[in-house]
């Protein structure tokens, strides 16, 4: 599959592929990071990557992370739900979406396991100008409603227009 977002297809075409879907076929970490380094060249034309209950971890989200924060990555809309993203994978997920580099404007990272202490990372990356969210699916990740009620309070006062859906 990298040689074929990278490259282009056996036949020399060029890979013109926009929508990935990889839904429970347990890539995991390693196979993110192999994904990841094809996200982050200019030959890659996705837009959309739905990986969602792939037993992916905090550091394969580190990786793809980092492909987000290229200007090569086109990504708009990522799917990570049902996997086992902690708080340590989700702060360098919030340090791209801070950066003018990242182009995602919906993300689903439900049923993960961010915690309280991660939505505070979130709280912070989507206050900033640069983060282009839209629409953000958060349910199930062992967030109080406090917790969300005072994310869409600090989304309120910096005049934001985010769809959040628990």
């Amino acid at each position: 599959m990298y040689k074929l977002l990278m490259s282009g297809s056996s036949d020399a075409n060029e890979c013109k592929l926009t929508t990935l879907k990889i839904i429970g076929n347990q890539i995991g970490d390693d196979g993110l990071k192999r994904l990841s380094d094809a996200l982050a060249t200019n030959e890659c034309k996705l837009t959309t990557l739905d990986i969602r209950d792939n037993q992916i971890g905090d550091d394969g989200l580190k990786r793809l992370s980092d492909a987000l924060a290229t200007n090569d990555c086109k990504l708009t809309t990522l799917n990570i739900s049902d996997n086992q993203i902690g708080v340590d994978g989700l702060k360098h997920l919030c340090k791209a979406l801070a950066t003018n580099e990242c182009k995602l404007s919906t993300l689903d990272i439900s049923c993960n396991q961010i915690g309280e202490v991660g939505l505070k990372h979130l709280r912070k990356a989507l206050a900033r100008n640069e983060c282009k969210l839209s629409t953000l699916y958060i349910g199930y990740n062992q967030i109080s409603h406090n917790g969300l009620k005072h994310l869409r309070d600090v989304l309120a006062t910096k005049d934001r227009k985010l769809n959040l859906i628990t």
